[in-house]
């Protein structure tokens, strides 16, 4: 799975989680760059970063970037997601969008567990809800 979703960064979306010297991060600066995080397209899959560079201009190109165009979309942002900087937090039209307070990544997909905070248990039922009110439409 791991592997696959490390591909996709280099062929389709470009997350990279960095900490680059002089930025505001509050980890150790320079440690994880982007160089060092896109190191991996070229030796695990042979993707030069040029390329990853054009593969993501393709992906917004084709799914609209910041505006994505369509219908029935939602897009669901946890507080302490690390990639909420690459989700779309604003509704558009035909795109609905919710916050989840101190939810991380994609922590509603997980199973449901008595301990589930309670802004998790709330997403959830809106996603239901939301998605039930798409079918009968």
């Amino acid at each position: 799975y791991q592997r696959r979703v490390h591909g996709q960064t280099c062929t389709e979306f470009g997350f990279y989680q960095t900490c680059e010297v002089g930025s505001q991060c509050f980890f150790t600066q320079g440690l994880a760059t982007l160089s060092s995080q896109m190191a991996f397209c070229s030796s695990e899959f042979g993707i030069p970063a040029s390329q990853v560079a054009s593969n993501i201009d393709y992906t917004n190109a084709y799914y609209g970037g910041w505006t994505p165009s369509g219908s029935r979309l939602l897009y669901p942002n946890g507080e302490v997601d690390p990639w909420r900087s690459q989700s779309v937090a604003e509704p558009l039209p035909g795109v609905a969008t919710m916050f989840v307070l101190g939810a991380s990544h994609h922590f509603w997909t997980h199973p449901s567990l008595p301990t589930d905070q309670p802004s998790v248990v709330q997403a959830r039922q809106q996603i239901r809800k939301t998605v039930l009110q798409w079918l009968q439409e």
